[in-house]
């Protein structure tokens, strides 16, 4: 049988009715505070990228204070990227039409691939 989308989503919240203790609000403001976080990094990211390309990745490889900076942020970018797209498949998010919050594992899933 051919279920629609809004039929799916009833059918899975009425199973899941309980929340879920490990799916993290979509209002939750630690979460709104990361997502802040991140999108700061990828600002950085964007200007460090074209930079590294530009003049090679020895740029990050000086013994100076300031270029051991930019190498832990460097690093540091990519576990937080890798940490944030952990965190996505366990994120709710909003119905677009009815804004409610769906917090069904599958669905959330279904979402983000």
């Amino acid at each position: 049988m051919d279920y629609s989308e809004e039929d799916l989503e009833i059918i899975l919240n009425e199973k899941h009715e309980k929340r879920n203790n490990y799916i993290i609000s979509y209002y939750n403001r630690t979460q709104i505070k990361f997502d802040f976080l991140t999108c700061c990094l990828v600002l950085f990211d964007c200007i460090m990228t074209p930079v590294k390309n530009a003049y090679g990745d020895h740029v990050l490889h000086g013994s100076s204070h300031f270029f051991i900076l930019l190498r832990l942020v460097d690093y540091s970018i990519k576990i937080i990227f890798v940490v944030d797209i952990i965190l996505s498949f366990r994120r709710a998010f909003l119905n677009d039409r009815s804004g409610k919050e769906i917090r069904v594992p599958k669905l959330i899933a279904i979402r983000y691939l």
